[in-house]
């Protein structure tokens, strides 16, 4: 018997689950920011495809916006302005086969 055949199986658990589950954080970089674009892994991706971290937006307070659809006057909450510019770059995970990705923080 080789070695701990704890120590054994423990690595061969690891190495498999590192082959089945990889993690491709992106770094990517703000175009601009009304409407949101931001270029990851060469590809600009638009509002529709980028979820936001909600630490990214600055202050704690909404602004109240009203929409009118249809002749019916409704009231939501957005929030308040984002933290981060035009030139910044942003640490992206993608989801959903790289169809959608999580925008996570601003990288200094």
């Amino acid at each position: 018997m080789e070695g701990n055949p704890y120590v054994n199986l423990i690595a061969a658990l690891r190495e498999d689950t590192t082959e089945r589950t990889p993690t491709h954080l992106r770094l990517g970089k703000v175009i601009s920011i009304s409407p949101l674009k931001v270029e990851i892994s060469g590809t600009v991706q638009e509002r529709e495809q980028i979820l936001l971290n909600n630490s990214l937006y600055q202050g704690n307070e909404n602004i109240k916006l009203k929409r009118t659809s249809d002749g019916v006057e409704t009231e939501y909450h957005a929030p308040s302005r984002l933290k981060i510019q035009a030139g910044d770059t942003v640490l992206v995970l993608p989801m959903e086969e790289e169809q959608k990705f999580i925008l996570i923080c601003k990288v200094v």
